[in-house]
């Protein structure tokens, strides 16, 4: 459910200023394109979720530090770097390391690499068709999602959150 809400939550922000900005004539690149239609983490990471940041690591990190010519240790950084980003963001809040961002980060890296290496030696550019890999996709992320949201629940506390 966290996962849910905290997409419909950044999503509506998001498209809240994007709105505001268009009503004063400044078009804005949109920030999520439907998550929850990922077939796998590559799709999520690289085209559904955060669009923003993705932007700025393939510009900074594929094209200028790393290359495109190498592109699992490209997608390696960029995973590393977000995982370092998140877990200092933890850091900061809890006044304590807590490690599991970087665990959430460094699986989804290695199951990203690992899944596109095998699809590419496969010769195929998805391993199934699209309503099984997306209800895999969203079972694999669902059964890591406690990496990721139980510092995030420590930090805002959302089981102590109501309504009224």
């Amino acid at each position: 459910w966290m996962m849910l809400i905290v997409y419909t939550f950044l999503s509506g922000i998001t498209d809240l200023v994007q709105n505001i900005l268009l009503l004063m004539g400044i078009d804005t690149a949109p920030v999520f394109n439907a998550p929850f239609l990922a077939r796998n983490l590559r799709d999520f990471w690289g085209r559904r979720w955060n669009l923003f940041f993705t932007q700025i690591c393939n510009r900074l990190i594929f094209q200028k530090l790393i290359g495109p010519e190498r592109p699992a240790l490209g997608a390696a950084t960029v995973f590393l770097f977000s995982a370092i980003l998140h877990e200092y963001m933890v850091l900061v809040s809890l006044e304590r390391f807590d490690g599991r961002m970087l665990l959430f980060f460094g699986l989804h890296g290695f199951v990203t690499i690992g899944t596109t290496m095998f699809a590419k030696w496969a010769g195929r550019k998805t391993l199934m068709p699209r309503i099984p890999a997306i209800m895999l996709h969203f079972v694999f992320f669902t059964a890591t999602a406690p990496l990721f949201f139980g510092p995030v629940n420590e930090i805002f506390r959302f089981h102590k959150w109501t309504l009224w």
